[in-house]
């Protein structure tokens, strides 16, 4: 198994996934909420804040998987959620942490999401 992931190392992931176009939020957040790298542009209340949107997001994500499992299907790894002005994508990055993005550029949002699922799912078993 390759080794966990150095703080330095999220934060190279974290400018990875800032790089595709539409991008406006991205973060690492463990499966319980907690920020693992992340950015928050605006966000001056800092982990807090965060920490609230991860829970959050790890919330919806498990409510999809109680859904999945009541109707015997596989479990979800990718949520979309589609508001007028954005996409919420939340993507599970292994078994610890997700991985979520705010995207503003609906013109980029199925290549954008694509690449944000591939970079999870690669670097998912180091998180």
């Amino acid at each position: 198994m390759a080794a966990r992931k150095t703080p330095q190392e999220l934060s190279g992931i974290i400018d990875e996934v800032r790089s595709i176009q539409g991008v406006s939020v991205c973060a690492f957040i463990s499966k319980t909420g907690t920020p693992l790298a992340s950015y928050f542009p605006g966000n001056e209340s800092g982990n807090a804040l965060l920490s609230l949107v991860g829970v959050m997001c790890a919330t919806v994500i498990s409510s999809a998987e109680g859904v999945a499992s009541i109707v015997d299907v596989a479990s979800p790894h990718l949520i979309i959620a589609r508001s007028t002005d954005a996409t919420i994508v939340i993507t599970s990055a292994g078994d610890a942490a997700y991985l979520i993005a705010i995207l503003k550029d609906e013109n980029e949002e199925g290549i954008a999401t694509e690449r944000i699922h591939a970079i999870a799912e690669r670097i998912g078993s180091v998180i």
